[in-house]
């Protein structure tokens, strides 16, 4: 439908179905549009998170046209987390502190509790990086700037689906290398994709 608020619709291709005509597994309306740009997936779920970051139509003009520079904040806005169920339809709707991430890691499933990884990144970074002034140039000498934050380390994330809470925690950095906890670009082994994991890559 053309009228009433923007929604998300999660659809699945079974062999059987053609492009036209997926299966439509649910729908859900976001409060804030934001710019996502991957997902985590069970057994049984699909989890998205609705971060306080969006593409700010209204600057199109005074920015030249560059997409990454109508990247903005919502400040006083909570992530939004939507957990749908791929076998009834059923949503399940959240809210955590705001932060922001290009990408999951991983997600599984224990019992009625989700557990979903994610790695944190400055959304202002997806403007920085790629600008030409930067890539023209680069510092003769490389500091060793992480792509995260101060404060965003690879973060996980609990849900319980029965009293709808969510909480975080963060991994402990025994032997103090950033490298433990502060990477982006998450790989796992995809034999494990949905299920408990051990080992990221980053």
């Amino acid at each position: 439908a053309l009228t009433g608020p923007p929604y998300v619709e999660v659809q699945r291709y079974r062999p059987e179905d053609d492009y036209q005509t997926p299966e439509v597994i649910a729908s859900f309306v976001p409060k804030k549009l934001s710019t996502i740009h991957s997902f985590s997936i069970t057994e049984n779920y699909a989890i998205f998170f609705f971060y306080p970051v969006i593409i700010d139509g209204k600057k199109m003009f005074e920015t030249g046209f560059h997409v990454f520079e109508l990247l903005t904040w919502l400040e006083d806005e909570q992530t939004e987390v939507f957990v749908v169920n791929l076998k009834t339809g059923k949503v399940i709707e959240l809210e955590t502190n705001p932060t922001y991430s290009a990408h999951h890691a991983n997600a599984y499933e224990n019992g009625e509790i989700l557990i979903v990884d994610i790695a944190p990144t400055p959304y202002n970074n997806l403007r920085d990086y790629l600008s030409l002034d930067s890539m023209l140039n680069p510092p003769k000498i490389s500091k060793g700037l992480s792509i995260n934050g101060e404060d965003d380390q690879f973060t996980r994330y609990t849900i319980n689906t029965e009293s709808k809470k969510i909480s975080t925690a963060t991994f402990p950095n025994t032997i103090k290398n950033k490298f433990i906890n502060d990477f982006d670009f998450p790989t796992i082994n995809e034999e494990y994709r949905g299920l408990p994991y051990c080992i990221v890559y980053g």
